[in-house]
């Protein structure tokens, strides 16, 4: 079975890319699900976050804050090592659950998407067989970014802001994806690329 590294900065499009593959048969392991199902009340993950960046980053039943600890990780006055400190507490824990995933897809599929925002910052890319990279304009991204999580504008810069470049993305890329249209036009840019992976 062959690795499909889907890298893209928040407000891309990966979501709709992983329908679309997952359409054509292709299951995808989303990085940031992984997180959260992993991140429940009482987890070892929390317990370290909360040691790392105070008691506030968890609600008053153990769960997370993840305002106040996205605030501490990327808000304004986070300190400039903040985002490092947080992705050593969990790129280690999300990636070996998702080779454990990966292996128990691994007899009944000949591709998998990893979906990872930090696909290269986590160096899981090193395990990939082909890498999609899928990018916006940054106003664009910021737009999405506010209609769907709700934040101010302020704070979808910030987390732009904090992610790998397009450009970046676009150098390390074995196929790169351009999302600044329609869902119908993005679908049918992954739809080629897929058609592209399927004809090697």
């Amino acid at each position: 079975m062959k690795i499909i590294g889907l890298c893209g900065g928040s407000g891309s499009g990966k979501g709709t890319v992983c329908s679309v593959f997952l359409s054509h048969g292709i299951p995808s392991i989303d990085a940031d699900r992984v997180y959260r199902e992993l991140a429940v009340p009482g987890s070892d993950i929390l317990s370290d976050l909360a040691t790392e960046f105070g008691s506030d980053v968890l609600n008053g039943d153990g769960s997370l804050n993840r305002a106040v600890l996205s605030s501490k990780a990327f808000g304004a006055e986070a300190s400039p090592e903040a985002k490092d400190r947080l992705d050593r507490i969990t790129h280690a824990r999300i990636l070996e659950e998702t080779e454990r995933r990966i292996l128990a897809l691994r007899d009944s599929y000949d591709f998998v998407i990893f979906d990872a925002p930090l696909l290269f910052e986590s160096g899981f890319d090193k395990r990939c067989d082909i890498i999609i990279a899928v990018i916006a304009n940054t106003d664009i991204r910021v737009k999405r970014i506010m209609q769907r999580d709700g934040i101010s504008k302020e704070a979808a810069y910030a987390r732009i802001s904090a992610q790998m470049p397009d450009d970046e993305l676009v150098k390390r890329a074995d196929h790169v994806i351009v999302n600044n249209g329609s869902i119908a036009e993005l679908e049918n840019a992954a739809c080629e690329v897929l058609t592209k992976i399927n004809n090697k």
